[in-house]
């Protein structure tokens, strides 16, 4: 539960810790009162005191940790677990994952409803870190775009965040997602046939199928996974990361990793990998 550690304003403890002074304090409450805007971003555009400055006081009155992203090892695997429209929408990006428990990078202090809700997209438990507006974007430009060359067509952009690898498996102790042993149906087109697999396990992070025709390592698939007990499909952009021959068996075990969903389907998802649990 997220609580403020003192009920002074930001003004107030900016004023205290002589960060500002009270000419400054009062000339960008009058421009709040204009533009409509918060105080912090209107002490910021006037020159008054760093954005930084400010997002430390506002962590420490909320008792919540502040991060400089630059001081960070940025895990880009982590990138499928939040969409970019939500990323975008919440200001928020991925940090950092261990066991259940995923650190959110946040520009703003999030109330228990997002907490909740970013809980039941994801299927982890959710802390967070304050984040400055300027972090977020320089990140969001590295993670999501990115200048390649085209041989035939010259510079381009690509937006990574479409097929990202979360790693469902290269080896045990690799495993970000916990998987549940359970059947359910896998549909996916593959070189102009229909294929209809079931699982042998599910995570979060991808599937495991059994099938008796093999898929190329690195396919990109577009997969409809049958969620038992509701008659719906989730659609999900996947990759194949590992394909292995059964002994003495004539089928396949074919690995899928959970590149990009909808945030309606990743809520689906996230509700039935919950009642496994």
């Amino acid at each position: 539960m997220l609580s403020k550690r003192t009920h002074k304003k930001i003004g107030q403890l900016l004023l205290e810790a002589e960060a500002i002074t009270e000419e400054e304090l009062n000339a960008a409450l009058e421009r709040q009162r204009r533009n409509g805007q918060r105080l912090g971003k209107n002490l910021v555009e006037l020159d008054y005191v760093e954005e930084d400055e400010i997002t430390r006081y506002v962590a420490e009155q909320y008792n919540i940790p502040y991060v400089a992203l630059d001081k960070c090892r940025l895990n880009k695997d982590l990138l499928g677990i939040i969409p970019e429209e939500i990323s975008k929408t919440y200001g928020m990006i991925p940090i950092d994952l261990i066991g259940d428990i995923l650190t959110l990078g946040i520009v703003d202090v999030p109330d228990e409803n997002t907490i909740r809700y970013l809980e039941e997209l994801t299927g982890f438990n959710i802390q967070v870190m304050l984040i400055t507006i300027a972090d977020f974007n320089r990140y969001m430009q590295r993670a999501y775009v990115l200048s390649v060359i085209d041989n035939e067509q010259g510079f381009g952009e690509i937006e990574t965040g479409k097929y990202v690898n979360t790693t469902l498996y290269k080896g045990k102790e690799r495993r970000r997602f916990p998987r549940f042993d359970r059947k359910i149906r896998v549909k996916y087109d593959v070189r102009n046939e229909y294929n209809i697999n079931s699982s042998i396990n599910v995570s979060q992070g991808g599937v495991l199928i059994r099938s008796r025709s093999p898929v190329p390592v690195d396919s990109e698939l577009i997969v409809k996974i049958e969620l038992p007990n509701s008659g719906e499909d989730v659609i999900i952009m996947s990759r194949v990361v590992r394909v292995e021959r059964t002994a003495g068996e004539s089928s396949y075990l074919i690995a899928l990793n959970f590149s990009v969903m909808d945030a309606e389907d990743r809520i689906k998802l996230a509700e039935f990998i919950k009642s496994l649990k």
